[in-house]
Formats: C-alpha cells, sequence, structure tokens
C-alpha cells in the first residue's frame, strides 16, 4: 500500500475516533442526552436489503458514524492474500517419466545507476516469469515466458508439454545379454585366504 492510502487510512481512523470521544464528551456534559428520541430517523443503514440498521436518537447516530469511519478503514487496510494460480497442461506421449515445473524470474536490472541513496520504484506486473518443463532423461526445457501480472489474474494452461530426450531408452533385453556374456570368474574354496595373512 502507498503513502497516500496509509495516509488516508489513518485521517479516516483519527477521524472516527474524534466523533466518538466527542459524542462521550457531549454526552458526559449534557449537550446531547441518549433519551431524547425524534420521530424522524436520524440514521439509518442498509447493507445489501440483508442488513438494516435505524435509529431515532440523535446522539446514538453521532456513535455509529464514527466507529464506521474506524472500522471501515481499517477493513479495506487488511492485506490481501495473493492468489492462487492453477497450472494445467498434458504431457507428450514419447514422455514416460513424471514431469516437474521449474518456475523463476528473469532478471530484473535497474535503469538507473545509484551514487549513494537507491531509490527505485519496482512494478511487480512487468516481472517476467519463465516456466520449465524437466524429466528424467530428457532436458529441461522453457515452456512458457509470461509477465506476472497476467499470470495473477487467472488460470495457467501449458497446453501440451514436449521435451527433447537425451538418453535412448534402456530395455530389459540388452542388460540380460550384457549380463549373459559376462564370464564368471570365482576361485576355488580351497584357496581362499586365511585372516590375519
Amino acid at each position: 500500500m502507498g503513502e497516500p492510502f496509509s495516509f488516508t487510512v489513518l485521517v479516516s481512523a483519527v477521524c472516527g475516533l474524534v466523533m466518538v470521544v466527542g459524542g462521550i464528551a457531549l454526552l458526559w456534559r449534557g449537550a446531547i442526552s441518549l433519551d431524547t428520541v425524534s420521530n424522524t430517523e436520524a440514521l439509518s443503514v442498509e447493507w445489501k436489503k440483508q442488513f438494516r440498521l435505524t435509529t431515532h436518537a440523535p446522539a446514538l447516530a453521532l456513535f455509529i458514524i464514527g466507529l464506521g469511519f474506524i472500522v471501515v478503514p481499517l477493513w479495506m487496510a487488511k492485506p490481501k492474500a495473493l492468489p492462487i494460480v492453477e497450472i494445467t497442461g498434458e504431457k507428450d506421449e514419447g514422455i514416460s517419466q513424471p514431469i516437474r515445473l521449474i518456475i523463476e524470474t528473469e532478471p530484473w536490472i535497474s535503469g538507473k545507476p545509484h551514487e549513494q541513496m537507491i531509490e527505485e520504484e519496482l512494478d511487480l506486473s512487468n516481472i517476467i516469469l519463465v516456466i520449465k518443463a524437466t524429466a528424467a532423461l530428457h532436458n529441461e526445457q522453457e515452456q512458457r515466458r509470461i509477465p506476472l501480472g497476467r499470470l495473477l489474474g487467472g488460470d495457467l494452461d501449458l497446453s501440451k508439454i514436449e521435451l527433447q530426450r537425451v538418453v535412448g531408452e534402456i530395455s530389459a533385453t540388452a542388460n540380460e545379454e550384457l549380463i549373459d556374456s559376462l564370464p564368471i570368474i570365482a576361485s576355488p574354496l580351497h584357496k581362499a585366504g586365511a585372516f590375519g595373512k
């Protein structure tokens, strides 16, 4: 949140506090009274036709408005959680191994040199995310480059993920032939060495 927003929240909360404390002071001095009721509505608040608050006491309206000045800015100033982005895709039929995604950012380089004080503004919506896919026996391969601002707006579909194979498939029959061709060399039992010699 920027400084103007923080300043506005602070001023609004202080105004609400002044209204509530001022209302208590006016009650204490007898300038207003909670016993005094008017025939017309002093305050009527309705929210989405589900919640309605009406009062005929003007002093009570002062407190309700003051509390509104305190509660609404605090509610608006609460930090917002970042949305969860769902990434979907389908691996190519030629990839037999599980796929892993690697998400990293492109380097951000400052456009201006700094002597002593560093003052920069970084717009996170322009940060570029690089999404790569990798699997065993395959090269790591870039799938998509997307600005962070666009990604936070919804889900991301990688569609078909294709990777280049770097190691050939090893078949079980080739392993068996290799093992069968190795000579078995075993020393006779009567020539086994004795411990300590």
